[in-house]
């Protein structure tokens, strides 16, 4: 049986609360006979670490997702086509970001050209809105929500 005693204060008078707990007869049979001067009773080598595999790509560089790059955010997406385009199309780094580079301008080439569009036909329209963007505040002012409401 163990005893634990715990000392607490309280308005300035000390306290002894004594607590007991009876330790199972499992823990009080543990092994005693521990040499710890004896030659004989040498510890064993520490386990060597798992050697980790180096995944290589058909060019024999280790992969970027074996370097722990390629993740799932846009800039990983990135790195598996720069990695794409340098081991299967067999381009130097260089040559891999040079042609991402212009893959990626060909395809935002029609978005780019799409919004020039809008902003024309928005230029054109822009004196009507601003019309009724005028009439509107007017409106709003003057405290005339109906009129406000048909604009």
């Amino acid at each position: 049986m163990i005893r634990f005693s715990r000392i607490t204060k309280m308005f300035s008078k000390t306290v002894f609360i004594q607590k007991t707990s009876f330790v199972p007869s499992i823990t009080r049979k543990l092994s005693t006979n521990i040499c710890l001067s004896a030659p004989d009773c040498a510890l064993p080598e520490p386990p060597l670490p798992p050697n980790k595999e180096v995944i290589l790509n058909a060019l024999g560089e280790p992969t970027l997702s074996s370097l722990g790059l390629n993740s799932y955010w846009p800039s990983g997406w990135y790195q598996c086509l720069l990695e794409t385009l340098h081991v299967h199309l067999d381009l130097p780094w260089w040559g891999a970001i040079a042609a991402s580079t212009v893959l990626i301008r060909i395809c935002v080439f029609p978005v780019m050209v799409r919004q020039r569009r809008h902003l024309a036909e928005y230029t054109n329209v822009m004196p009507q809105v601003a019309i009724l963007q005028e009439s509107l505040t007017r409106a709003r002012l003057s405290g005339n929500y109906v009129e406000s409401k048909f604009h």
